[in-house]
């Protein structure tokens, strides 16, 4: 039993739902990307190198910094330490070598959560409440039978 128990309790610390993730923020904008491809040697812009052993981020499945219940957003973010990314789709890209990019711009390096709390996160206490009366009702009507 305490194997079990020991086993959620790790399950709960090490899932995704407890840990912050990182992606790149659009500087001035609401849009964080956050998934990316590591390059070993480096990330060219129009023949110059502006990162080396670097990550890119797709424009694939972006976040969104705005409260919205219909589209995926971030409940919290903030910069992380170096602060800079690069994010954009490169033209030509050689998995963990080489990626050269006509578009790539830089962005923020940001820690974000995503939480999601909608409207009826602020009554789920209500619903609770329901279910907590209906289940004392089912139990007093067996222990009168």
């Amino acid at each position: 039993m305490k194997s079990f128990l020991s086993f959620f309790i790790l399950l709960f610390l090490f899932s995704p739902l407890s840990k912050a993730a990182i992606g790149c923020k659009v500087i001035g904008g609401n849009t964080i990307y956050p998934n990316s491809n590591f390059y070993l040697l480096g990330v060219k812009v129009n023949g110059v190198t502006i990162g080396v052993a670097s990550d890119v981020y797709n424009l694939t499945s972006p976040l969104y910094t705005d409260v919205s219940c219909t589209v995926p957003w971030v409940n919290s973010y903030q910069t992380t330490g170096s602060g800079v990314c690069i994010y954009g789709s490169p033209a030509v890209a050689v998995p963990l070598v080489i990626s050269l990019c006509g578009d790539c711009v830089y962005g923020e390096l940001v820690d974000y959560t995503t939480t999601v709390e909608c409207n009826l996160d602020d009554h789920s206490w209500l619903f609770g409440a329901a279910a907590g009366l209906f289940g004392i009702f089912i139990i007093r009507k067996r222990n009168k039978s």
